[in-house]
């Protein structure tokens, strides 16, 4: 098998280009041969991967359109069983390049491209961020393969914002070779010690990535100053090219009150010895798709700080595995810090869990196997035929898709959503308020139990399900009249007046989406808590519910920002007031 890879460039540090270099060689081993197209000449590891004997082209071109004509022309040139994309500009000329070729194509998506901290925090502009994601969602649907995801964060921001299917989205996380990393021996800590000028009594925090904002270098450096001043043994070194915040992280260095204890190394080849040698990893990124560094510091055994970004907290077990702190929280960094420092059993319990964790899920091998897997699934599963065939393929299925539409307006569910009524032709509506009334249906009709129905139930929460004969179609939450009720599991509680009642959680089962039962449903709600006032609260990146709730008159009250920076909720109150 041929694989077409396509990426920026293949230079020294970054993430998704230091795993395409050694992940061709054992791709080879497994009978995949490799051939490289980078968009920009960035140097790096070009010269070296052509050494290994693999062909690499770069394209050269400044404009997208140009980029695509000359990718288009490798690709009829080399003849790939598959053309893989990782980083986004790569995708968005590799899916031009292929419009109306037969080759299966694969788009890794390697970060959360769309998190709420880049506007908020990062000062992208919202207008740059939506009209990116725009064009995203739409190119996206020229895909004819699948999408590769490093971890179930970025594959639920692919679903949840960029609406792609999610059987077409496989996780596959980025893997590290232990035995080429190494052991963490005694001997090797003294040695990287010693090389770097920390003494034997002192402890090492160290931290590994680019220096860019969205690495929260500044934040790090803010919160070892407040750390340091209680553990006056500790020392901070930062590793890592240089990149946009470059100048920003020597004068806050600089100005730090503990500054001739931290030392930035710059890009460095020896990660794995500085790992072996550190006493504490911290990774404060504000965003990540995995955090190549955080993977290597679990094989190295070196006990883990991270952010709760969700793709990090989802490497580190949330908790489980490393400790997570809220992002952006300089405090709160700087207790964790301080308190892991002070506690070497406590470092050394995260080390042995972290350990474990990179043995069942990031051990290279497995990986690769894995991928070779991907390949070979979507070569089988993609038909190549002609474009003409293609193209009257495509027409049969908008006039297909334009008629069920019509089919749909006249569906029984959006008969019922329009008009107010309960919902009935074959459905059903189930209002539950016991734990064990709800495990019996869920049981029958095939759900998913909530973990926290428990909770929920205790507080007084009612259970709304929309059953199609024995089939569980759409389904929410309701909150209790009066009191309080904790809301979205975040430990905030929501008081109440007494008419007041919230419906969240609003879902509906995925080959049933776009049908009218999540309408059906509200509708239905509001018809049996018709003497409250509803309000309805979504998660901001839900926007499907959002959908709903306007449809069903619901009007915006505004966004709860119980994060610093991260827009948790939105809520929504009736035309009752």
């Amino acid at each position: 098998m041929r694989v077409l890879h396509v990426i920026d460039g293949i230079d020294a540090g970054g993430g998704a280009e230091e795993s395409l270099v050694g992940m061709l060689p054992l791709l080879r081993e497994r009978g995949i041969e490799g051939v490289v197209a980078c968009l920009y000449d960035r140097g790096g590891y070009v010269d070296d991967v052509r050494r290994d004997g693999f062909r690499v082209e770069v394209l050269g071109a400044t404009s997208l359109i140009e980029q695509a004509k000359r990718l288009r022309r490798l690709i009829r040139e080399t003849q790939p069983d598959i053309v893989h994309a990782s980083l986004i500009d790569a995708c968005f000329a590799t899916r031009l390049a292929m419009l109306g070729l037969s080759t299966p194509q694969l788009n890794s998506l390697v970060s959360t491209t769309y998190d709420p901290v880049r506007t908020t925090d990062l000062g992208i502009a919202p207008w740059k961020m939506k009209a990116i994601r725009v064009l995203d969602s739409l190119t996206s649907r020229w895909v004819s393969g699948g999408f590769h995801a490093l971890t179930d964060a970025v594959k639920k921001e692919a679903t949840d914002i960029l609406h792609i299917p999610a059987e077409r989205v496989r996780t596959v996380p980025r893997g590290r070779d232990s035995a080429q990393l190494g052991d963490r021996t005694p001997e090797r800590r003294a040695r990287v010690r010693a090389s770097v000028g920390i003494a034997p009594h002192e402890l090492m925090v160290l931290n590994v990535g680019r220096q860019e904002p969205n690495k929260g270098k500044l934040l790090l450096v803010e919160a070892f100053g407040l750390a340091a001043a209680q553990v006056p043994q500790a020392r901070l070194f930062i590793a890592g090219r240089e990149g946009k915040d470059t100048a920003a992280l020597r004068a806050a260095v600089e100005a730090s009150p503990v500054r001739e204890r931290i030392k930035v190394l710059g890009h460095r080849s020896d990660v794995a010895d500085l790992l072996a040698a550190a006493d504490l990893f911290v990774f404060p990124s504000l965003y990540e798709g995995l955090g190549g560094a955080l993977v290597e510091a679990m094989a190295m055994g070196c006990p883990i700080i991270g952010a709760d970004a969700p793709a990090v907290a989802e490497v580190l077990g949330h908790g489980a595995y490393g400790r997570v702190v809220r992002r952006g929280d300089v405090q709160g960094l700087a207790d964790a810090m301080r308190e892991l420092l002070e506690a070497p059993e406590a470092r050394d319990a995260l080390a042995r869990s972290g350990r474990e964790r990179f043995e069942q899920a990031f051990e290279l091998g497995a990986v690769i196997d894995n991928m070779a897997d991907l390949y070979r699934t979507l070569v089988a599963a993609t038909p190549r035929r002609p474009l003409a065939k293609r193209l009257l393929g495509r027409v049969d299925r908008a006039r297909a898709t334009l008629t069920n539409r019509f089919v749909l307006m006249e569906s029984a569910p959006r008969n019922n959503a329009e008009q107010g009524r309960l919902p009935h032709d074959g459905l059903t509506l189930e209002a539950i308020t016991s734990l064990p009334d709800y495990e019996q249906p869920m049981s029958r009709i095939g759900g998913t139990p909530n973990r926290f129905a428990s909770q929920r139930f205790d507080k007084g929460a009612t259970y709304l399900a929309l059953v199609s004969g024995a089939r569980l179609v759409s389904w929410m939450w309701a909150s209790s009249a009066g009191g309080s009720f904790r809301l979205l599991e975040i430990g905030r509680a929501c008081r109440l007046a007494g008419n007041e009642r919230i419906l969240f959680d609003l879902e509906t089962c995925e080959v049933d989406r776009g049908k009218g039962y999540a309408e059906a449903l509200t509708r239905a709600s509001q018809h049996l808590f018709a003497d409250d006032q509803i309000i309805c609260y979504a998660l901001a990146s839900n926007a499907s519910s959002l959908r709903v709730f306007e449809k069903c008159e619901f009007r915006r009250a505004g966004e709860a920002r119980w994060y610093t920076s991260n827009p948790l909720a939105l809520a929504r109150t009736t035309r009752h007031g």
